[in-house]
């Protein structure tokens, strides 16, 4: 999966995005699954991604934090965030 990937590689912001996707997919499935195994190993997951993406949010506020108060502008904190993210072009 793609959002493990990016948190193995230390893009917290990039995987917390990833793991928020994943669960709009995850957590409408759980109503949907009739089979018993298979409900289970997604309730599995969506309980991982859920901690994960909690975690990765207070460490990704943590940081944008700590940048706000060495005087970066929020502005390129945001324009770091999308250009990791591909939302925008150098």
């Amino acid at each position: 999966m793609e959002a493990i990937k990016k948190d193995q590689e230390g893009d917290m912001a990039s995987a917390l995005s990833l793991y928020s996707k994943a669960l709009e997919y995850f957590v409408p499935a759980l109503r949907y699954e009739r089979d018993a195994q298979r409900k289970e190993a997604i309730r599995s997951k969506v309980s991982d991604y859920i901690s994960r993406a909690e975690q990765l949010k207070a460490l990704v506020a943590s940081d944008n934090k700590t940048l706000l108060q060495k005087g970066c502008p929020g502005r390129d904190i945001l324009k770091g965030k999308f250009l990791k993210e591909g939302k925008i072009s150098g």
